[in-house]
């Protein structure tokens, strides 16, 4: 038997902090527009979040006056040491696309704040067998308990004040994860030896295919 232990925040919380931080008053956005480059509308410009057709899709969805909170999720396993040993924390971090992309990852905004550490654990009391499928699910696990809280603020809207002083319902919403590949197959249950996006056969990728249904990769 193995002890694992998991630290985490209420990601609500970090959501409200950041939406109210003052310092961010005018990079923040609160409702999706369109913007065009010609008279006609027929070319759409799409630059930050708030300008794409996901927010829209997800804005039709909520109560009038409601506010999405488009959350972006990073994770990323490091060795903390170059030197010998080997400890590694596996630490999760949330952000807001609301706020404006050219000072998001940007430190001192403190727009980007760390959610929790996820366990980092060898599982030998698995055999070798079963300790990769334990590994898949100790992460599953841990990721659902982390964001367990933004189930029922996303569906019913938590009341904010917000980095302009105006209160609003915000339901935050899971938008963007960013990881790596091996992350990417572990989110999506899949073989590091496939792409985590589509169908495409692993002997067949590199090759140009039309089929959208198969080939959804970006």
């Amino acid at each position: 038997m193995t002890t694992v232990e998991l630290w985490k925040c209420n990601p609500v919380e970090l959501v409200e902090e950041i939406i109210s931080n003052p310092a961010l008053d005018g990079k923040i956005h609160y409702e999706p527009i369109r913007t065009f480059s010609d008279t006609d509308k027929n070319e759409h410009i799409y630059n930050e979040a708030h300008t794409g057709e996901w927010w829209w899709n997800i804005q039709s969805k909520l109560p009038q006056g409601a506010t999405v909170a488009a959350i972006i999720i990073t994770s990323d396993a490091t060795r903390l040491s170059q030197f010998g040993g080997d400890k590694t924390a596996w630490s999760v971090y949330i952000s807001l696309a609301n706020v404006e992309k050219h000072i998001r990852w940007q430190p001192r905004h403190c727009a980007m704040l760390l959610l929790g550490y996820l366990p980092v654990s060898k599982l030998e009391c698995f055999t070798e067998v079963g300790r990769r499928t334990a590994k898949q699910q100790l992460f599953h696990c841990c990721m659902r308990s982390l964001l367990a809280p933004l189930v029922e603020a996303g569906q019913n809207g938590v009341k904010m004040t917000c980095a302009d002083g105006n209160v609003r319902s915000v339901h935050p919403i899971l938008a963007v994860y960013i990881a790596d590949h091996p992350e990417q197959c572990l989110v999506a249950c899949s073989q590091e030896n496939r792409c985590p996006q589509c169908l495409v056969h692993h002997n067949h990728r590199g090759q140009p295919l039309d089929d959208p249904e198969i080939n959804s990769c970006p």
